[in-house]
C-alpha cells in the first residue's frame, strides 16, 4: 500500500480529504494534517513524522498546498529523513483524486507523480461561456 499524507494551511488538508471522501468514499491509507494558526513548525514536523512512521516501510507521498510554506518545508525535510517518502506541492483536487485512485495500482511512484502533474495542468482551464 502507498500512504498519502495531505498537509496544508488552515483546513486545506481536511477539506480536500472530505471532498474526496464525498466523491469516492474512504481512501485507505490517506491521512490529513491541518497546519492551524498557533501550531509551531516543530509540532508540524513531529506530527508529520508520526504519521509517516505508521506506514513503516510502505511508500508514502506527501501532498502539500503551496511551495515555500511550513507544510512544504516539513515535507521537504521528511524526504531527506525517509528514503520511502516523496513529496508534491501545489496540489489541487484533480491531482489528489488521480493519486488517491491510482496509488495502489502502480509500482512506479515517480511515474504516477509525473503523470499527475501533467494531468493537473490539463485540468486547469478558464471557463468561458459564449453567447
Amino acid at each position: 500500500m502507498t500512504g498519502l499524507i495531505l498537509v496544508g494551511h488552515g483546513n486545506f488538508a481536511s477539506g480536500m480529504h472530505s471532498a474526496l471522501r464525498l466523491l469516492n468514499g474512504e481512501c485507505e491509507g490517506l491521512v490529513s494534517i491541518d497546519f492551524q494558526e498557533g501550531t509551531s513548525f516543530e509540532d508540524l514536523c513531529e506530527q508529520l513524522n508520526k504519521e509517516i512512521d505508521k506506514f513503516e516501510n510502505d511508500k508514502v507521498i506527501i501532498l502539500t498546498d503551496l511551495p515555500g510554506g511550513s507544510p512544504f518545508k516539513a515535507a521537504a525535510l521528511a524526504t531527506f529523513q525517509y528514503d520511502h517518502v516523496k513529496a508534491l506541492t501545489g496540489i489541487n483536487f484533480p491531482v489528489l483524486m488521480e493519486i488517491a485512485l491510482s496509488k495502489d495500482y502502480t509500482e512506479d511512484i515517480d511515474q504516477l507523480i509525473a503523470q499527475s502533474i501533467v494531468n493537473a495542468r490539463e485540468a486547469l482551464m478558464e471557463i468561458k461561456l459564449e453567447a
